[in-house]
């Protein structure tokens, strides 16, 4: 044991006159570097500077830790903070360094935390002042190791899910004590009352928490078997502990085997109660159910998997590993139709799942990575067990922009399916069938009545349509271009340049008629959702120039999902589609016809003079000596362009393809029945 003394007055004077010499001396070496560079002369002298000034503002920030050690050691239990004189503090072992500091530093952390539990005391502002300091503290040190493992192995896993439940007790007794209380006690300062003031406290220090578990949880040495174990014993007690674990997982970004297993002790314990959610809702006579705490006012997070699923969703390793343990083995099918089929979602109208469906089925979607066929196995388990889901709709509006990502990451898989593939469960290797296929990942069976049925729901989300535009967009462009590429010219076999044109406009034939677009509608009157899915399938008009691969294209897009991903992707193509006076099949036929003269174009296989009018005058469409796909964002533009590439300027043998985009646009709605 070591006896430490601090004279908290003099350490904090040193601290801050390390830190202005610091400031000072750094401001003298800008001055000094400027000025030599611009006489030409080196500044390599300076380097010199550069471990002393480090030093410097270290020991600074160790005699601020010790300072803080020391207040919160000589803290009473009246939370009194105390801010001058000499201060003793003990450290464990027989060391005084700065790790041996900090882990106790976050034990007293700890300690002085769990006494902001308020039952039976009157609370007032001194109370809010003390909390407010221990939560500028946790803010301030979330991420240093060696502060957290102190204080969370002294919190330990039943004082991790406690203080949620205290920090909400805090403030509802707060508002009880209201009755007699000054001013003082009841605004924060003149423009901010106290109880906005708890709240928005009690985010911060959520938030930190969070964050700060998360990181010790990564920490060496960090056992995830025992810190789960402990989670789980406390949280089955049912008197609240489930909401505190929700809250915390709700931030911060944990271990992954520690995620893994808290979810599989919770998955065993709903199954020994023979729930499907109801065992959270009910805790403490339904009272949890409406616990909240922060700013947002969110009553979801009675459910623990609500707050594990989306710590899970910021998690793909975790999220696969949970919900496919076994390779889509008895396990991996007993619990993803436990969850997905079977479990009730009404908390968080299915958000937190969808999160965690969407990591794990997407985060692996390339050719070569090892998880791809794990990967591929949750997003054919999502659709199948959805499809299999009782009610009408079976889909909360939440869930539905992370099941559009991942029906938008499977479009080759869902192109499968409206050229007459019917799945089931499970995967299949990729695709040979045609060459532009050769690099695609592994992919998804689909069950084709499930397919059609959660399609159906999941692009009611005008995010979610439109994501699957882009990768429909992605996919026909990547074929297009490679046909067009490798076409030898006229005479010579045209089968991949047709294969990729038919293919195109079934998939949009199939989708389109699977969202219950009124295919007979002039698009300009389409619902917001067949707007938004033309409005990024069209931008196949402007993605046959790039070149780029439907493989890069899977790669950027597992970045994000729904509306988030497309709020910056819009084509300006929706000016076009709402203004377009043509029926919706005919705009988005016509759409892969036009893709077919650009693939041709930038691949050099248009006839010579193709360029031009009658009269010698370049087409509109080529006055930047290239293909322009912005000029057909004009409607009347794009008119003049059809008739241009129906009238034979592709040459007789691409000509030939056009009239059969009709006929395949109708074999896909025919599909999708």
């Amino acid at each position: 044991m070591v006896k430490v003394s601090i004279d908290v007055e003099a350490a904090q004077g040193v601290s801050k006159a390390f830190r202005t010499f610091y400031d000072d001396a750094m401001d003298e070496w800008t001055a000094v570097a400027n000025a030599a560079s611009s006489a030409l002369v080196s500044t390599a002298s300076l380097k010199a500077l550069q471990d002393p000034l480090v030093l410097i503002s270290l020991s600074a920030n160790d005699l601020d830790s010790r300072v803080e050690l020391a207040q919160l050691y000589n803290t009473g239990d009246s939370g009194h903070v105390p801010s001058g004189g000499v201060l003793t503090y003990e450290l464990s072992g027989s060391s005084d360094s700065m790790e041996s500091v900090k882990e106790q530093l976050g034990k007293e952390l700890a300690e002085n935390l769990q006494k902001i539990a308020p039952y039976g005391d009157y609370l007032d502002r001194d109370d809010v002042e003390a909390y407010d300091y221990y939560v500028g503290l946790l803010e301030k040190y979330e991420a240093d190791p060696s502060v957290m493992t102190g204080m969370f192995e002294e919190l330990g896993p039943e004082g991790v899910v406690q203080l949620p439940i205290m920090l909400k007790d805090f403030a509802d007794q707060y508002q009880r004590d209201l009755g007699g209380k000054s001013d003082d006690d009841l605004f924060w300062d003149e423009d901010t009352p106290m109880s906005e003031h708890i709240s928005e406290m009690q985010q911060k220090f959520i938030e930190s928490l969070g964050t700060g578990f998360g990181n010790y949880t990564r920490t060496p040495g960090f056992d995830e078997d025992e810190y789960a174990n402990g989670i789980v014993d406390a949280v089955k007690n049912r008197t609240g502990e489930s909401f505190g674990l929700s809250q915390v997982l709700r931030y911060g970004e944990y271990d992954s085997a520690f995620l893994v297993n808290v979810g599989e002790g919770l998955y065993e314990f709903e199954k020994e109660e023979g729930g499907s959610g109801p065992i959270w809702g009910n805790q403490l006579n339904s009272e949890v159910a409406n616990w909240q705490i922060g700013t947002d006012g969110d009553t979801k997070y009675y459910d623990p998997f609500i707050g594990l699923f989306e710590a899970m969703g910021r998690n793909p390793e975790a999220s696969l590993d949970f919900l496919n343990p076994d390779s889509g083995g008895d396990d991996a099918q007993e619990r993803a139709k436990y969850f997905i089929e079977e479990r009730t979602w009404r908390a968080d109208d299915f958000n937190a799942l969808g999160l965690a469906l969407d990591s794990a089925s997407t985060a692996f979607h390339k050719a070569g990575d090892p998880n791809a066929e794990r990967a591929a196995w949750v997003a054919s388990a999502t659709i199948k067990f959805l499809g299999e889901r009782d009610g009408d709709p079976v889909i909360g509006d939440a869930g539905k922009d992370s099941l559009g990502h991942i029906l938008a990451t499977y479009v080759a898989d869902i192109d499968a399916a409206a050229a007459g593939a019917e799945g089931g469960l499970g995967t299949h290797d990729a695709p040979r069938n045609s060459p532009w296929q050769a690099t695609y990942p592994i992919g998804a069976d689909f069950d084709f009545d499930a397919l059609r049925k959660v399609m159906g729901e999941v692009l009611t989300d005008t995010g979610a349509a439109s994501q699957l535009g882009a990768a429909t967009a992605a996919l026909n462009a990547d074929r297009l271009n490679w046909a067009a590429e490798n076409w030898g010219g006229e005479g010579t076999d045209t089968g991949y340049l047709q294969a990729a044109v038919n293919n195109g406009a079934t998939l949009q034939g199939f989708i389109l008629k699977t969202m219950g677009a009124g295919l007979s509608d002039e698009a300009k009157d389409a619902d917001e959702q067949a707007q938004a899915f033309i409005d990024m399938a069209s931008d196949v008009v402007g993605l046959v120039p790039t070149g780029g691969t439907f493989a890069s294209f899977l790669s950027d897009q597992a970045k994000g999902a729904g509306q988030d991903w497309v709020s910056d992707k819009f084509t300006g193509n929706e000016s076009r589609v709402d203004a377009e006076q043509h029926k919706v099949r005919e705009v988005a036929w016509t759409d892969q016809q036009i893709a077919l003269a650009i693939a041709l174009a930038e691949a050099g296989k248009l006839p010579e003079g193709s360029m031009t009018n009658i009269d010698g005058v370049t087409h509109q469409w080529f006055d930047s000596g290239t293909f322009s796909a912005d000029d057909l964002a004009d409607p009347s533009v794009r008119d003049a362009f059809t008739l241009w590439l129906t009238g034979g300027s592709l040459g007789s043998t691409p000509t030939a393809l056009i009239p059969d985009l009709a006929a395949m646009f109708d074999r896909g709605v025919e599909r999708a029945g």
